[in-house]
């Protein structure tokens, strides 16, 4: 009976040992899986394929103005073999070596936006391209100095109007004599007034007015301050 009973449990314990190995065969099927998926994508010896090539571009080191039409470009790229390069008139250099630091270039003629386009091949004869642009504002704002109110006093008004093609607003000064006054910004095409004082005899007045470029405007005018005849003021 005993050994009766020892069979009828037999395949109950045979279908758990199934059952048990049937998991580590799954497991184990995982686990390879996961292997050949790493081996696949991640090889030692070997190297994935290298990024796509590009160029960089800038003009005066990535300024964002020049006051004059020579500028320099700088150029980078790690596959470029030879560039050419344009204005935004269409008309293209030769192509050339890249410079090892920067390149002379002009931009096309007057104020306003500038743009420089590139065109590079690698050895492969791929080709890329890539644009830079800056703001040329090569004059000088106008100054004009107005006519003097009360130079006839030692006290009196000084004004005048600087303007500019670009700059709204200027950075200015006022010498009279040589004494410095600084005026802060000073808006492009207004009026600017300011009160002075100065000892009886002859002077002189220098306005300097810098847009934001560097471009620098100045203007120059003398005056007397003469005598108070006696009583002047009493009549």
């Amino acid at each position: 009976m005993q050994n009766l009973a020892r069979k009828k449990k037999d395949p109950f314990a045979r279908l758990a040992k199934f059952r048990q190995l049937e998991f580590l065969i799954a497991g184990g099927a995982v686990v390879a899986f996961v292997f050949l998926v790493a081996a696949y994508f991640v090889q030692p010896g070997t190297q994935q394929s290298p990024p796509d090539w590009g160029v960089n571009l800038t003009i005066d080191n990535g300024g964002a103005m020049a006051n004059s039409p020579k500028v320099l470009l700088y150029l980078s790229s790690s596959k470029a073999r030879d560039c050419r390069y344009s204005n935004s008139d269409g008309i293209w250099t030769d192509f050339e070596t890249p410079a090892a630091d920067a390149r002379q270039w002009t931009l096309s003629p007057g104020d306003g936006l500038k743009v420089v386009r590139a065109v590079c091949r690698a050895s492969d004869a791929s080709e890329r391209s890539a644009e830079a642009s800056i703001l040329l504002d090569s004059t000088p704002p106008e100054i004009v100095l107005l006519k003097l109110s009360g130079v006839t006093n030692s006290e009196f008004e000084a004004s005048f109007k600087a303007t500019d093609n670009i700059a709204r607003t200027l950075a200015c000064s006022m010498n009279l004599d040589a004494i410095k006054l600084d005026l802060g910004r000073v808006a492009s095409n207004a009026v600017k007034t300011k009160a002075l004082t100065a000892s009886q005899g002859t002077h002189s007045i220098k306005v300097e007015c810098t847009d934001d470029a560097g471009n620098r405007g100045e203007a120059i005018v003398s005056f007397t301050v003469e005598a108070l005849e006696p009583n002047a003021n009493n009549s």
